[in-house]
């Protein structure tokens, strides 16, 4: 019986952790062999994860806060390492894949985009929220 309530606040906690949107007003680019931040560039985003449903939304906006461009991922590949999220998401435009990375602490959650080639994160700086 411990077991399958055990299972159950786990699988609940889980699903509480699968949906968050994050609002991004700056990203930095992180260059990894270097280890240190190169560049910093503001720019107003609001990123969407359903991991239930297995979608990535990604919306950019201009300095008055209108839309600019939207695209929506899928959710390819997922997993989870302690207190970090790693996800593939395919672009329903350009049908190529991106690997990002939720780190997730008790107070906050920050999102981060690798790029292999250049051996960069890009990471998004911001407020989030659950879903």
């Amino acid at each position: 019986m411990k077991t399958l309530l055990t299972l159950f606040v786990l699988s609940t906690f889980f699903f509480l952790m699968v949906q968050t949107s994050i609002l991004s007003n700056v990203t930095h680019v992180f260059d990894i062999k270097e280890d240190k931040i190169t560049e910093s560039v503001t720019k107003h985003q609001l990123f969407n994860i359903s991991f239930s449903d297995s979608l990535l939304v990604h919306n950019v906006f201009n300095d008055d806060r209108e839309l600019l461009e939207s695209q929506i991922y899928r959710i390819t590949a997922l997993g989870k390492n302690d207190n970090l999220i790693t996800f593939t998401a395919l672009s329903g435009v350009s049908g190529l894949s991106y690997v990002y990375m939720l780190k997730t602490d008790v107070d906050f959650m920050s999102l981060m985009q690798f790029f292999q080639d250049e051996q960069t994160l890009q990471i998004f700086e911001g407020p989030n929220a659950p879903l």
